[in-house]
């Protein structure tokens, strides 16, 4: 049973990036809102997937900080190769079985 939601309400604006994720990962659950920093549908796209990839690593590691910088990391490498067409703010949380919910203080946006 599903027992989280999401919801945006975007008014007048139409050119919103922002992006939720959530993933499970042997009772490990990551959720993750991605400020996608623009208003291209290239870059929605973008959140959309760094999202659901931030949330995969954090719910994998256990530790909403940890998923966050592997993720940076990998964007960051990219951005150095291919230059840096987007960037976001990014909140994590992980709550892990037996362990009480965990959400770290501010990273850097990621630039990619």
């Amino acid at each position: 049973m599903r027992t989280y939601a999401t919801a945006q309400h975007t008014g007048t604006d139409p050119g919103q990036c922002d992006a939720t994720a959530v993933r499970t990962v042997n009772g490990t659950r990551a959720y993750v809102l991605l400020d996608g920093i623009g208003r291209r549908e290239e870059t929605h796209r973008w959140a959309l997937g760094a999202a659901r990839q931030i949330a995969g690593a954090a719910a994998r590691r256990g530790d909403a900080e940890a998923g966050l910088r592997y993720v940076y990391d990998l964007h960051r490498q990219d951005a150095a190769h291919y230059g840096s067409a987007h960037q976001a703010a990014a909140v994590v949380a992980v709550k892990a079985p037996d362990r009480p919910l965990t959400v770290p203080g501010a990273v850097t946006p990621a630039r990619t």
